[in-house]
């Protein structure tokens, strides 16, 4: 088995703890060391040898980018803090504004009147052209 945990009894060989970089030498059958949380993997010392550089290359190429990506955030949180809080300000002024706005303006709009029969026709009042010959 290539992963072993802490506290299992393996047979003889090199064992290597990833997390701290630890190694368990056994020359015959015995327990690893640590917990059941504890990971080792199973591996012979020359492959330990060309795991070590790679790890060590993988530190050097990205520490500097983790550094460039921690400066960049304490740029830029602050800044999208003040971004975020003047638009919250800005959105609570003009909804009290448009709220106010649309209470004091009335277009006429009555949602429940259908007209499907047409409107009332208003009734024409009659103007004798002269009162004399209604008389």
């Amino acid at each position: 088995m290539l992963v072993n945990k802490g506290g299992q009894t393996v047979k003889k060989g090199t064992y290597w703890n990833p997390s701290d970089g630890h190694r368990v030498d056994l020359k015959e059958a015995g327990v690893l060391p640590g917990s059941s949380g504890t990971t080792y993997l199973k591996m012979p010392a020359g492959g330990m040898l060309v795991v070590a550089p790679v790890v060590g290359l993988l530190y050097v190429v990205f520490l500097p980018v983790f550094g460039l990506i921690a400066v960049v955030g304490m740029w830029l949180v602050p800044i999208f803090g003040v971004i975020a809080g003047t638009a919250l300000a800005g959105i609570k002024l003009c909804s009290g504004m448009f709220s106010t706005a649309g209470k004091s303006v009335s277009f006429g709009w009555t949602p429940a009147a259908s007209y499907l029969s047409g409107k009332k026709a208003a009734k024409k009042k009659e103007e004798p052209e002269d009162k004399e010959e209604k008389k």
